[in-house]
């Protein structure tokens, strides 16, 4: 009876350790390298073997300052996943370089997944588009957000696109009752120009003329001066038919232009 009492005490000892070894080892990283001689972390999920994702290094290049914004969001992407392994990895940041404005420099375009029309669409069958939320700029050879606050974060985008005329076009609202924001760039940073709403059928609109700019008294700076600059334009009521003869006049021949994205893990490869 001892016997089977020393045995039986022997082997829930080894299946403790045995269990405390897979603790320890739950999150196990190795190092490879891929077949274009790219250092890879290969990180898995022991506790769940269909677990396991691979990341790559981002370099950065002072002659490349956009490399260190890059390497910054991926890492955030790497440090989240780190914590939640059991949720595999699966970076959906995305960009594209392309000089909105025309002035030679480029602008780096970092995008993420959104539902069109906003999260309330989820219930019924809904569209996800990669859309612009981020845009950096180059000034002394180093990368600079060009903020624009609130836009970024309405729920309710249609589209928010860049024309080839230097406009960026930012649709909300409903299909049935869309309203249109256009945002330029104007000497290294972001503006309100243009704002046609649409609120239940009725119709509003606003300008800002940039040679106001420089008169405008305000204790803000920055882009914060803009858009307080902007929403104190007066705006104006008009008619169905001026909201869309506008619409076609800002816009006029200019067309959307084509964002390649690609992930941000596929950046200086």
């Amino acid at each position: 009876m001892k016997r089977t009492i020393i045995i039986f005490i022997c082997l829930v000892m080894v299946f403790l350790c045995s269990c405390g070894n897979n603790a320890k080892n739950e999150l196990a990283t190795t190092l490879s390298t891929d077949n274009n001689g790219v250092q890879q972390s290969i990180v898995s999920d022991k506790t769940q073997s269909t677990k396991e994702y691979v990341t790559v290094e981002i370099k950065t290049n002072p002659d490349d300052p956009y490399s260190y914004i890059i390497k910054e969001k991926y890492n955030q992407t790497i440090d989240y996943y780190s914590k939640f392994p059991e949720d595999g990895f699966k970076s959906e940041d995305y960009y594209y370089i392309y000089d909105i404005d025309g002035n030679g420099i480029e602008e780096l375009l970092i995008g993420e997944p959104y539902v069109i029309g906003g999260v309330q669409n989820v219930e019924r069958p809904y569209e996800i588009e990669v859309l612009i939320t981020e845009i950096y700029t180059l000034k002394d050879n180093k990368a600079v957000k060009l903020d624009i606050m609130s836009w970024w974060r309405d729920e309710s985008i249609l589209e928010r696109s860049i024309l080839d005329n230097g406009l960026i076009k930012y649709v909300s609202g409903s299909q049935d009752l869309p309203s249109y924001l256009y945002v330029k760039i104007f000497d290294g940073k972001l503006m309100f120009l243009y704002n046609l709403k649409n609120q239940s059928d009725d119709y509003y609109y606003r300008y800002l003329d940039p040679e106001t700019i420089s008169e405008f008294k305000s204790d803000k700076t920055g882009f914060n001066r803009e858009y307080e600059l902007f929403f104190k334009v007066e705006e104006k009521e008009i008619t169905a038919e001026e909201f869309d003869r506008l619409r076609a006049e800002i816009e006029g021949d200019a067309k959307p232009v084509e964002i390649k994205w690609k992930n941000i893990d596929e950046y200086g490869r």
